[in-house]
């Protein structure tokens, strides 16, 4: 459905067709339906409860293709339920054991990017099709 608004160029005037955009519109639904965890993160018994949600969570907004992520800890912790000092606790856990690690956005000195390494960080070996 679309209204006619008249536009006005100098001294000669346009009737336009605009479309009537509905203001009652949806809240748009969350299409993400699963995240790509690293194995060795599912097997590390020595990755706490927390460290592994947060893990999980960045993975969820993280490129499948790079594996990069831009996801801000302040968005980290409403989707988890838990303070952003909390997000920030875990991240620096994470990134000491090496499971992600901190770059920046080339065009922004705030903007902070992690990157989820496709390698085992050093510690718990992580199961392959060779072992039986």
């Amino acid at each position: 459905m679309s209204i006619s608004k008249p536009f006005d160029v100098g001294n000669v005037t346009f009737d336009v067709q605009v479309p009537k955009f509905k203001t009652d519109a949806p809240t748009p639904v969350d299409l993400r339906t699963f995240a790509m965890v690293p194995v060795w993160a599912i097997v590390d018994p020595n990755l706490g409860h927390a460290a592994f949600r947060v893990l999980a969570a960045m993975c969820l907004f993280a490129n499948k293709r790079t594996r990069i992520t831009f996801v801000g800890q302040e968005r980290l912790a409403r989707e988890l339920g838990i303070t952003q000092p909390s997000i920030s606790l875990q991240i620096k856990k994470l990134r000491e054991a090496g499971y992600i690690q901190y770059g920046r956005r080339p065009s922004s000195a705030y903007n902070q990017a992690y990157v989820i390494p496709l390698k085992a960080p050093e510690g718990p070996s992580c199961p392959n099709d060779t072992d039986e």
